[in-house]
Parts: structure tokens; C-alpha cells; sequence
């Protein structure tokens, strides 16, 4: 899913996040949730309610945490996403209160993944691992594995850890209410890359298919951004397929020379 780059992107309440995305809460969630649930032969209503819980907890829980988290290199939809396994696979289990606290706890201490790793192979397994994790937490946890009560709020936790706080205002009494997946809500991607590119490709393929534009039509393309793209879109000279996913100038050249003639949204 996540290597695909066809995910979901959890949109920001707060104003002071940096691109105003957060996460792609569906990648480290579902597959950990479906695996278990196909494991257990359990329903579908039991599948989706478990990946309704998992990805609102992870959501509230990037909401609240510091935007030094993402600023400083880590990447939230593997740190964050931990928590939204452990909360599905923890629901179809059928653990209790003090288990589940537990299997976050153990979560929390495998919440891992760097940014410096995107553009290669490494940045999709961060999703696939954080998967992985919450399987692992909720098994260990329903074995009677110790851990910690306050993975999140502790001194030494997971919030002080990966960003030097949290707001609790954005955490206390939110799960639920409302819903992430209704307000905000999660965007969907329009086209296999990074998030951050699809303003401006949405732009290029609008004009493409208006003006009915030929290559040899274009002699430069200019793009205008923001200080903080070149901090997430880092590959400038791309030497392979998954660093050009995160430079305009590839992206909008598959456009220019001939996708949407193919179909409306831009394959690799």
C-alpha cells in the first residue's frame, strides 16, 4: 500500500503543522488488522471496527504530539502508526483496559523510522514494520509481558522522546470526538507520489488536458514552492524510480509527455 504511494494522508486541525498532513494512518493499520482478522476468521464488521479504533487513536495521537517530531527526522506514519495497529489488533483480541495498555507501552518502544530514508526501499518497510509491531505488542502483551502504564505521557515517554511534548488539549477526550475520518477527514492521493507534489502536478495535468499539450510545446517548466518543500522533497538529482517520486520536475515531465492521454491519473 504504502509502497505504492496510493495511501491516504491525514489532514491537520492544528495550524502550526508544516504542511498540514500528518500521517498515512491506512498503511501501518489495515494489514495488521486484516492478517488478524483473517487469522481468527473473524467478520467483516469486526475488521472495520477495529480499523476504525486503530487509525483514530493514531491520528489523535499525531495530532497532539510536537511538530519537532516530523521536524527533526522522524517519520509519523511509522511512529505514530504502531499505535494504530496495537489499538486494532488489541480490539480484535478482545484484550482488556490493562493489556492494551500494556501492548501500547510495548508499541511504543518499537516506534521507529527516519525521513533521511525516504525516496528508497526503507521508507515504505517503515509502514510495513510499524504493522508488524502492533501484532507483536498485542501477542507479547496477551502473554503477560511487562510494561509501562504511561508510554505516552511519561517524563522518559513517547511524547518527551520523539518531539519534547505534547498538547493535551489536542489528546483529552478527543477519540471519537469527532471522528478523524469526519472531521478532518483523510485526503486521497490523485497520483502515486509524494503528497507534497500533487498541487502542482493536479495544475500541470489540468493544463495539459486543456490546452492539449504536446511535448514539444514545452521548452522549461517552473515551479513555485514554499521554504519547507526542499526539507521533504530531498532527491533533487534522482538516480532511481523511488527518489524521482519525491522531485516536481520528473513527476510533471510524466504529464508533459503523455499520461493523461492514457488515463486521468499518472502511473510509474
Amino acid at each position: 500500500m504504502h509502497a505504492d504511494d496510493y495511501d491516504d494522508t491525514q489532514l491537520a486541525v492544528q495550524k502550526d503543522r508544516v504542511y498540514g498532513l500528518l500521517t498515512h494512518p491506512t498503511a501501518p493499520c489495515l494489514p495488521a488488522a486484516l492478517a488478524v482478522s483473517e487469522k481468527h476468521d473473524q467478520s467483516g464488521q469486526e475488521l472495520i471496527s477495529a480499523y476504525n479504533l486503530g487509525l483514530e487513536v493514531e491520528t489523535k495521537i499525531s495530532e497532539a504530539m510536537s511538530p519537532r517530531h516530523y521536524q527533526h527526522g522522524f517519520h509519523s506514519t511509522a511512529t505514530c502508526g504502531v499505535f494504530a495497529s496495537t489499538s486494532a489488533v488489541a480490539k480484535l483480541y478482545g484484550l482488556d483496559s490493562d493489556t492494551t495498555t500494556r501492548a501500547l507501552a510495548i508499541a511504543g518502544s518499537q516506534a521507529a523510522g527516519l525521513r533521511e530514508n525516504f525516496g528508497t526501499m526503507t521508507k515504505p518497510f517503515h509502514a510495513g514494520r510499524a504493522a508488524e509491531a502492533g501484532v507483536i505488542a498485542a501477542d507479547l502483551a496477551q502473554a503477560g509481558w511487562t510494561a509501562t502504564d504511561k508510554i505516552l505521557e511519561s517524563p522518559r515517554g513517547f511524547f518527551q522522546a520523539h518531539g519534547g511534548g505534547y498538547e493535551l488539549d489536542a489528546l483529552h477526550g478527543k477519540l471519537g470526538n469527532p471522528w478523524t475520518f469526519m472531521d478532518p477527514g483523510v485526503s486521497i492521493k490523485p497520483h502515486p507520489s509524494g503528497s507534497l507534489t500533487h498541487p502542482g502536478m493536479t495544475k500541470m495535468l489540468e493544463l495539459v488536458l486543456e490546452h492539449d499539450i504536446q511535448p514539444g510545446d514545452v521548452e522549461k517548466v517552473d515551479v513555485g514552492t514554499n521554504h519547507n518543500m526542499p526539507n521533504a522533497l530531498i532527491h533533487h538529482r534522482p538516480t532511481d524510480e523511488l527518489q524521482a517520486n519525491f522531485l516536481h520536475g520528473i513527476l510533471h515531465g510524466d504529464i508533459v509527455t503523455g499520461a493523461p492521454r492514457r488515463t486521468a491519473r499518472i502511473y510509474r
